[in-house]
């Protein structure tokens, strides 16, 4: 069951990372990068980096030629050097980094320019480009955004409440025993700390939380913050009754 838990909870964490992230690294042909309506309108903003077999060099001075229909032909510019190096800062090279047009060029094309060239790029001289761009998610991105957000508000919502509850199991001590003191969530919510679904939270609390670092730190702030919200849900039938339906969710979920 740990091993379970701990599965599940890394899957979402790295899902809901990916998710929230509006961009996305792609890779693409030299038409169909010459023919992207959002590139060629905001072809300035972005960095031109050459990849050459020993380094890599930045397109100075960038201009981009069209044809008669105003279809992107040729990428022009000067070659100097290029390096992160002089960038300062995580919020300028994030930005940097999503302004980045790699350019993967033919063996023809890169045998015939060096650091210094002023160089016409032309579709037939480019091999591969890399770039970011903004997702497309679609109206089904959009739902599965929301059931991931519906689901992260489920999960803290469950460890907030199981936290108010296995406190009262284990104090500022961590002990762990069922004759521990019970607490109002204990007795409000299931009338005894020794009913099914608390036992069955403390082993939840016992075998997953407390043998990693991140879960005894969970629990030992609750521990100091769990009397203040205990007072919020005092004689509030409502709360309680929503407490109770998510713990047992929680609880048949464990089971």
């Amino acid at each position: 069951m740990k091993q379970f838990i701990n599965l599940i909870l890394a899957v979402f964490l790295v899902v809901g990372v990916q998710s929230c992230s509006p961009y996305k690294q792609v890779q693409m042909d030299s038409d169909v990068f010459l023919s992207h309506k959002i590139w060629q309108e905001n072809n300035p903003k972005y960095v031109y980096l050459v990849h050459t077999d020993s380094s890599v060099l930045r397109m100075d001075a960038f201009k981009l030629d069209t044809n008669h229909l105003g279809q992107a032909e040729t990428l022009n510019g000067e070659l100097i050097p290029y390096s992160m190096d002089s960038i300062e800062g995580k919020k300028m090279i994030r930005t940097e980094r999503r302004k980045q047009v790699h350019l993967y060029l033919t063996d023809e094309a890169k045998a015939q320019i060096s650091e210094g060239d002023v160089v016409s790029l032309s579709r037939k001289d480019i091999k591969k480009v890399e770039m970011t761009t903004k997702k497309n998610r679609g109206v089904f991105g959009y739902i599965l955004i929301g059931l991931g957000v519906i689901l992260a508000i489920f999960i803290i919502l469950v460890l907030l409440l199981f936290a108010l509850l296995a406190s009262s199991a284990g104090g500022s001590g961590g002990s762990s025993s069922n004759s521990d003191p019970q607490c109002y969530i204990a007795t409000s919510v299931y009338g005894s700390s020794d009913t099914p679904e608390v036992l069955a939270l403390r082993s939840f609390r016992d075998q997953v939380l407390m043998p990693n670092r991140f879960g005894r730190s969970f629990v030992r702030g609750y521990y100091h913050f769990g009397p203040r919200m205990v007072q919020f849900t005092q004689n509030k039938e409502k709360v309680n009754q929503l407490i109770r339906n998510v713990l047992n969710l929680f609880v048949r979920i464990l089971s």
